[in-house]
């Protein structure tokens, strides 16, 4: 099978990892402007990139790029009848999902968003715990989560990281939204909610830095 890979980030190259060691995958064509990103992925003779998307074949493609530009690419791949494995999250706004999930319906293609933290073996545990009551009756749940951006990402500046611009569709609630995945996951979709999302650190950042949630 051939795999695309479109953006070479942390979580592209990961990606890009995985595939190369996989026996089903014979070829990872990368499409990136980082070209120097490849360069510390032992590529087993698997690897190329490619200059241009509109020659490339591949059998399904994942996104890795940034989060404002996750639509528009997928759009260009579900065009050509291509797979698609979306990074979280779908996007930074909800402009033009409803017209990706109609072309990939007459495409008949399938497209996976990458919230995975649910199918770990500790949630499908706390997931049973909760489903059989085993707990007794619930009736409050915390979940936090938090990263420091200057040392998130190894290597990487984070003031050119996508996770520091509102427009790109950084922020803490967009960049750390697995914790709203599973939350949903274990207790299915909220009835009421009240957020709050502010700026009140110190970091050279547009985005909120901080989120706060009360759902029920």
């Amino acid at each position: 099978m051939k795999a695309l890979v479109i953006g070479c980030g942390s979580i592209g190259r990961r990606h890009i990892s995985n595939l190369i060691s996989s026996d089903r995958i014979d070829r990872v064509i990368v499409f990136t402007r980082n070209r120097n990103c490849l360069k510390d992925i032992d590529g087993r003779g698997k690897v190329e990139t490619a200059a241009s998307l509109e020659t490339v074949e591949a059998d399904f493609a994942v996104i890795a790029n940034d989060t404002d530009k996750h639509i528009e690419t997928a759009l260009w791949l579900a065009g050509m009848g291509i797979d698609i494995f979306i990074e979280k999250p779908l996007s930074h706004n909800t402009d033009n999902i409803g017209l990706l999930e109609e072309q990939a319906k007459n495409k008949g293609i399938s497209i996976s968003l990458g919230y995975n933290l649910r199918f770990l073996g500790i949630m499908e545990r706390i997931k049973k715990l909760l489903s059989t009551h085993a707990l007794g009756k619930l009736y409050f749940a915390k979940i936090e989560v938090g990263q420091y951006l200057p040392d998130w990402r190894e290597g990487t500046d984070y003031r050119n990281s996508y996770s520091v611009s509102a427009d790109r569709g950084g922020g803490v609630a967009l960049d750390l939204s697995h914790e709203l995945d599973y939350m949903r996951y274990f207790f299915g979709n909220p009835i009421i909610w009240k957020v709050i999302r502010a700026k009140a650190g110190d970091l050279e950042m547009s985005a909120e830095d901080v989120f706060e949630g009360i759902y029920s």
